[in-house]
Parts: structure tokens; C-alpha cells; sequence
């Protein structure tokens, strides 16, 4: 480093068996706690793939090690909303971890816990009302509504909707 380089807030490569490592904290411990839960909830065999999800977080980009993450949550034949939540509150930290060395960690952090408390609120109190294939094409088409409402405001944002009648 040089004198007029100043030290970066995001974390520091480490070599490991050949694999550069760039995780922080809060990442590994996301990953730590999808692994307990795969684990509570599949006994041995959980135990394994709770191991791989934490090999495949530690070297993989976030929405890989996201996705290895879902998919050992998704084998445990046992449906316990609350431990499925707090696998999936670990997930979500895998996915916010590089927003928290960014300028805007904070409140991204804060927005991304409020909105996942408001969606994952709704989801369980709409689940004593409706089954659950009807709770997830309304969870799924109210995310993909949301997505495309954010989608158009950056469109218009950026100007590259217009007003004039021909386009």
C-alpha cells in the first residue's frame, strides 16, 4: 500500500488452500446459522450438507452460497416455520453482507431487516388463512409486483420514459 492509499472498510483476502477468501463476519455467520438450522432439522445427514453450505459460502459468490444455502434448507422433510426463518434471516445475511462495508451499510441493513419482517409477518399470519401453494403465488407475485414498481420508477427516474403519445 501506498502513502495516499487509504485502507479499505471491506475485508481482507486471505489465502486458503489455493482459494482467495474475501468474506466478513457477518457473512460467515449467516452461513454459520443456515448451517445449524440444515443441521437441527436433518440430523446427520443435515450435518453434512450444512458443512458443504459453509465449504460452498466460504468460496463462492453470495447468490451462489444464497442458493446452496436454500437448497439445504428445502431437503428437510420437517416444516417448522421458526426454524425455517431464522435459516432463512442466516441466508439473508449472506445476501446484505457486501452492503455492510458500503457507506450505506447501515440503512441498507435496515431497510432489507424491515422489509423481510413486514413480507415474512404477512406470510405467516396469511398461512393461518390460506394454504400453502396460495400463500406462495401471492408471495411470489407480490415480490415480482414490487420489482417491477421499482423497475419503472428508476425508467422514469432516468428519463428514458416519456410522455409523448408515440412511443
Amino acid at each position: 500500500m501506498t502513502a495516499d492509499e487509504t485502507p479499505s472498510t471491506t475485508a481482507v483476502p486471505e489465502r486458503v488452500v489455493g482459494l482467495t477468501l474475501t468474506r466478513r463476519p457477518v457473512r460467515i455467520a449467516g452461513m454459520v446459522i443456515a448451517a445449524g438450522v440444515i443441521a437441527v432439522l436433518n440430523g446427520a445427514v443435515g450435518l453434512a450438507v450444512g458443512g458443504a453450505v459453509v465449504a460452498l459460502g466460504l468460496i463462492t459468490a453470495a447468490p451462489v452460497a444464497f442458493g446452496a444455502g436454500v437448497a439445504g434448507l428445502l431437503i428437510s422433510p420437517e416444516i417448522d416455520p421458526v426454524l425455517h426463518t431464522v435459516g432463512a434471516l442466516g441466508l439473508l445475511a449472506v445476501l446484505v453482507d457486501p452492503a455492510v462495508g458500503t457507506p450505506t451499510g447501515r440503512r441498507t441493513l435496515m431497510a432489507t431487516a424491515g422489509v423481510g419482517l413486514v413480507i415474512g409477518a404477512g406470510t405467516y399470519s396469511v398461512l393461518a388463512l390460506w394454504s400453502l401453494p396460495a400463500v406462495t403465488v401471492g408471495l411470489v407475485l407480490s415480490v415480482a409486483l414490487i420489482m417491477y414498481a421499482i423497475h419503472r420508477y428508476e425508467r422514469v427516474t432516468l428519463g428514458l420514459v416519456s410522455d409523448s403519445p408515440d412511443q
